[in-house]
């Protein structure tokens, strides 16, 4: 069958169902005439049909590929605080918070922190949100089943408003863009223009089912308003009273409506969707998605949304009424949701999708900036979701290693070849060089291949020369300026010279360190660094040996060291111990640990410096981008890695300076041209807060775009915890801020965390910035203002005057009150002295027993640290020691003069003093610090220390010259 045969067959064929789906929901349209139409522009379809189905096949592979991150899906249910699973409504606001309209509340979403607004009634039908629009200000509407209701910015609850006008459900708003906002439900339509509400009427009878509005779009081209209603479409002309127009003679009821161009397409909730052509003033049945029940319905380029209450949402292409995308539970398109009763979609500004469903709660796809790629090479290669293990980047080339073999792609000339498991004694590739027009490619366990790029063959390395080159393990490759071949291995280390010939260098023969070795690295003056299992040793270039112990005392030794950069400026750096940076000049005379500005423990790292001088630290978890000195960037799901694990050795940066990296989710790739100050859709925003545990939402007031206030009563002790958001709506964990109260001298770090707690404010102004790592222009500020406790003051005149009107009668007394005082202190003392007596009456310990007891206490205190123990009674010392209770008592009380826990806590207090001096404590809080040494509170630790020593922790920590956060 021809092409052109084919195209009328299906057209032949849509309009049989197009026939079919008329008659089934009774629309009286003449067959004769649909035929006719047809007949008179079939020549057109076909070529129209014929182009737009090839742009289709063209076009889909690659908005397929581009959006792969549509199908990575987040859920928000009950269990994160949503506290009406039935989600009616979806909106964002212009400050880019997510508006959730239920059944019963109103819920605000940060992208973390869920906040509820409650609607007050008693009637649980007029509490169903049906509606939510803003305007100017940020003032926000909501419309429920018994009315339109407002909400003010900084408010904490929904106010009525218009309850002379409206009293029944609120189903739709629109702005005009002229300050007019219209209200549409089942009392007619609105228009609200400064505060003050009018009604429409589009027919004159008021009880007529077409003043019933259910949707509503605003066309500002024609100046007109679409309205749908339970008895048909209208059309209103906004420059000419609001006059109102009837399309077509349809009373059909319409849930929802959107206008493309000449076209409004119509959404049921059981005649499924229609389209009504203005220019022909025709309706006729449109796309079957599948339900006839259409939820909810908006339009994006020309790409229709179709949120139904059976299948999913569907997604229809305008020009050709094909359904190509969709999300529901089949996951047919890629895109799976956990209900196919979808009752609210919202695709927002970023292009994000948000689903709301019955009892389920909201699905969103996760935001992504797209500054990272997947590779991809289709037909052939999509590495999107598969491990890869290397890369090399060679032009138009492309050889990529996997577990179970590799591939190797030219684009230029379109050559593919794989090489699966089959093909290799091992098919685990660990590394790759060009070298002489060939590549090498070392295996784990496989030997060494060579690859023509030609031919497309793979052969064997110098075949007999070295059972490594067959059975050993290949870890890297490196060519010197004399184009020598350096080659590292599991049994030792090989240079194969230009002319053909091999030396073989082990730790018998040379200074080469015992075990494997991983890599080398040749610096800008020639000399070699051999990177071994068991340390370094280093190639001298003018000697042509390996020599060793040649290193300052003071450089990192036997140990292993995982890479090796050189800097523009002649800087080398070592990744060492897995995550340690060290650096050193090439003549290995200032050296010494480097430190990065967010710490990165527990991250096994590589590394790699970009073309325009940038550290790229590649780790098992992040990525990151670092000037070596104060400004760090973090990268991740929001920049369009699929996956924070990535691969030791498993980086390239081709010669357009085009970043390669290889993870756990595919081979991703960024232009470093692109890699410019980061561009971030929000601002950060402090989202709520909390003072000593009590809502304060209410006082925090939003002064600008990235500034805030809070005034707070001084009630004595002042806590403040604020929450903040980027409201990137992604994975949580992967946001990092910085922030600085007053005039603190560094930036605290929080990653993956959204609380910030302020604690013991006093009286007066603080400022508190929160910004991104180093990021100064995304700076926020939350000026917070402590009142001073003016009831302090009142005790203080009111003592002044009690003292001043009793002056005459202290005076007199005064002699005597001292004596009988002294008295007193005296009684006390011998009451005391009694009590003691009493207490040791019937238990006595020599001096050389107490001497004994407490040399043995000593020494558990030394060796196991019992104080850590934050549960440690006198009891259990008691039993550590094998003594009794009143033993350890006698010895603290008589012999001691002091008590069991101030015995304890001293202990304690000498054991912060010494991990707070330690190089790494600034990562901790000083609460955490104590927690370690065993105080049992915040509360407790600051009180003794203070007693103990004179000075707070935070006055001890800043004499050592520390920064750790309380």
């Amino acid at each position: 069958m021809s092409f052109e045969n084919l195209i009328i067959t299906l057209r032949l064929g849509a309009m049989s169902v197009m026939m079919t789906q008329c008659h089934r929901h009774s629309v009286q349209y003449s067959l004769m005439k649909l035929t006719t139409d047809y007949i008179s522009r079939s020549l057109l379809a076909m070529w129209v049909s014929r182009i737009a189905v090839l742009a289709v096949m063209l076009v889909m592979p690659l908005i397929a590929r581009a959006n792969s991150h549509d199908r990575m899906m987040r859920s928000i249910t009950q269990g994160d605080g949503l506290r009406d699973a039935t989600v009616s409504v979806i909106y964002k606001d212009s400050l880019g918070y997510i508006w959730f309209g239920t059944t019963s509340i109103l819920e605000r979403f940060d992208g973390v922190n869920m906040r509820h607004f409650p609607i007050t009634g008693d009637e649980e039908s007029a509490k169903w949100i049906g509606a939510i629009g803003e305007t100017d200000g940020n003032c926000l509407w909501v419309g429920t089943g018994g009315g339109l209701w407002r909400l003010d910015k900084n408010s904490t609850e929904l106010v009525r408003y218009g309850e002379n006008h409206i009293t029944k459900s609120v189903n739709a708003f629109a702005n005009d863009g002229n300050g007019n906002f219209y209200i549409g439900g089942e009392e007619g339509l609105f228009m609200m223009r400064n505060g003050k509400l009018c009604n429409i009427a589009i027919e004159s009878n008021v009880l007529s089912s077409a003043n019933k509005v259910n949707d509503m779009t605003v066309d500002d081209g024609s100046r007109r308003l679409y309205v749908a209603t339970d008895q048909g479409v209208y059309s209103l002309d906004m420059d000419d009273g609001f006059k109102a127009e009837k399309l077509g003679d349809s009373n059909m009821t319409y849930s929802a409506i959107y206008k493309r161009d000449d076209m409004l397409y119509l959404g049921t909730r059981n005649q499924g969707l229609w389209r009504y052509d203005l220019k022909r003033d025709a309706l006729s049945g449109y796309a079957d998605v599948g339900s006839n029940v259409v939820m909810d319905m908006f339009g994006d380029g020309n790409r229709l949304y179709v949120a139904t209450d059976g299948n999913g949402l569907q997604v229809v292409d305008m020009e050709s009424g094909a359904v190509v995308d969709s999300y529901d539970m089949s996951g047919s398109h890629g895109k799976s949701i956990r209900s196919n009763s979808v009752y609210s979609a919202l695709r927002d500004r970023e292009g994000q999708m948000w689903l709301g469903f019955y009892q389920l709660g909201v699905d969103f796809t996760m935001y992504s900036n797209s500054l990272f790629e997947t590779y991809a090479y289709p037909p052939h290669l999509d590495t999107e979701g598969v491990l890869t293990r290397t890369i090399l980047a060679d032009g138009s080339r492309r050889l990529i290693g996997f577990r179970d073999g590799f591939c190797f792609i030219d684009e230029d000339n379109g050559t593919f070849k794989r090489y699966y498991a089959s093909d290799m004694r091992s098919p685990m590739v660990v590394s790759s060089i060009r070298y002489d027009g060939k590549y090498l490619i070392g295996t784990y366990g496989g030997g060494l291949y060579v690859f023509d790029p030609e031919r497309l063959t793979l052969s064997d390395f110098e075949p007999g020369y070295d059972d490594t080159f067959k059975n050993g393990h290949i870890f890297d490759f490196e060519i010197d300026r004399d184009g020598d071949l350096w080659i590292c291995t599991s049994n030792g280390l090989f240079r194969h010279e230009r002319d053909g010939n091999n030396v073989y260098y082990n730790r018998l023969n040379s200074k080469l360190p015992e075990g494997n070795i991983f890599g080398i690295f040749f610096d800008s003056t020639g000399r070699g660094w051999i990177c071994g299992e068991k340390g370094l040793c280093l190639w001298d270039a003018e000697s042509r040996q390996l020599v060793g112990d040649i290193l300052p005392d003071k450089f990192i030794h036997n140990t292993r060291v995982r890479r090796i950069c050189e800097t523009g400026d002649g800087r080398l750096l070592f990744i060492y111990d897995k995550n340690k940076l060290f650096g050193s000049d090439t003549e290995i005379k200032n050296f010494g640990t480097l430190t990065t500005p967010v710490p990165l423990d527990n991250k096994d790292m590589d590394m790699l410096i970009d073309k325009e001088g940038w550290i790229w630290l590649i780790t098992t978890n992040g990525l990151y981008r670092w000037d070596g000195n104060k400004v760090f960037y973090s990268y991740n799901f929001n920049d369009g890695l699929l996956s924070q694990t990535f691969f030791h050795s498993g980086s390239d940066m081709d010669d357009d300076g085009r970043l390669w990296l290889c993870s756990s989710q595919g081979l991703v790739t960024v232009d470093i041209d692109n890699v410019t100050e980061r561009q971030r859709p929000y601002m950060i925003a402090i989202t709520d807060a909390s003072v000593n545990g009590i809502d304060s939402f209410g006082q925090l007031d939003r002064t600008g775009d990235n500034s805030y206030e809070m005034r707070l009563d001084n009630v004595g002790e002042v806590n403040l915890a604020v929450k903040v958001s980027g409201f990137n709506y992604s994975h949580p964990g992967d946001e990092v801020f910085q922030y600085k109260l007053d005039n603190a001298k560094t930036w605290s770090v929080v990653e993956g965390q959204h609380s910030i707690l302020c604690t013991d404010l006093g009286s007066g102004h603080h400022t508190l910035v929160l910004r991104y790592p180093n990021e100064e222009k995304s700076e926020v500020t939350l000026d917070i203002f402590v009142a001073r406790d003016n009831s302090a003051w009142l005790w203080v005149i009111v003592i002044a005057l009690s003292i001043f009107g009793a002056a005459a009668v202290i005076r007199v007394k005064l002699k005597h009150r001292k004596e009988r005082k002294d008295n007193d202190a005296g009684s006390d003392a011998q009451a005391d002295n009694v009590q003691v007596e009493r207490k040791y009456r019937n238990f006595n310990m020599s001096d050389d027993e107490c001497r004994q007891l407490l040399k043995n206490v000593e020494e558990i205190m030394r060796k196991s640290k019992a104080y850590t123990d934050p549960d440690l009674k006198l009891a259990g010392l008691a039993s550590l020691v094998n003594t009794t209770p009143p033993a350890l008592s006698y010895m603290f009380n008589q012999y001691l003069n002091t008590n069991y826990y101030d015995y304890i806590n001293n202990y304690r207090i000498e054991e912060f003093k010494r991990l707070v001096s330690e190089p790494e404590s600034e990562k901790y809080t000083l609460s955490a610090l104590a927690a370690k040494c065993g105080f049992s509170s915040r509360a407790s630790f600051f009180r003794y220390f203070k007693r103990a020593t004179s000075i707070s922790p935070s006055e001890y920590v800043k004499s050592i010259g520390k920064n750790n956060r309380e």
